[in-house]
């Protein structure tokens, strides 16, 4: 008999919780993409999703500069996360560079993942390449933006949100079309 009513009970605590949850979720909204991507949330870092705001930082150049990502409102910005170890990431640098030159309105920063200036300084200056190249010695951005890997590319749009994220090596085929939808919402905007 005392089973009879635990059951009864049992469902009724289950769907009391359920609505419970629902109601909080409505009256409290679920957070926003922008609020809560590559930043802390509570104890745990959300990863970056495209729309959110992509999480910002403060990272030196080679000549010890520091760059900061939210200082670039307005324009839209290219992160491409690499290492003078990686193949596929020396693979796409003359693409990198081809890109420097072709959108001179385009941030593009070379982020280097955890290799001092003297290692990076003469493998930039052999292949000759001229847009920024920045540094993060700790590999903390690799955490902040949930990279799986090198290379990986971020692009950032005029309000600093997440158009895209590339997981491995990059393509011109793809990059351009990306870059030019991009710059076309911005006149358009404008």
């Amino acid at each position: 008999m005392g089973q009879r009513i635990v059951r009864p009970v049992m469902r009724f605590a289950a769907l009391l919780l359920i609505v419970l949850g629902i109601s909080l979720i409505i009256s409290g909204g679920l957070p926003q993409p922008s609020d809560a991507t590559g930043v802390f949330a509570g104890e745990a870092i959300t990863a970056p999703q495209v729309g959110g705001l992509a999480p910002d930082f403060t990272r030196p150049r080679l000549d010890g500069v520091p760059l900061t990502l939210s200082q670039q409102r307005g324009r839209v910005v290219l992160l491409n996360f690499w290492a003078t170890w990686c193949g596929p990431c020396e693979a796409e640098m003359p693409l990198l560079q081809m890109l420097h030159e072709d959108y001179p309105e385009l941030v593009l920063w070379a982020m280097n993942m955890g290799e001092d200036a003297a290692q990076i300084a003469p493998w930039i200056a052999a292949r000759k390449l001229t847009f920024p190249i920045l540094r993060d010695p700790t590999r903390t951005l690799e955490y902040n933006y949930a990279l799986r890997g090198q290379p990986s590319t971020v692009i950032i749009d005029q309000e600093g949100r997440i158009v895209t994220i590339i997981e491995g090596p990059i393509r011109d085929d793809t990059l351009r079309p990306l870059l030019d939808d991009v710059f076309a919402k911005e006149r358009v905007s404008s």
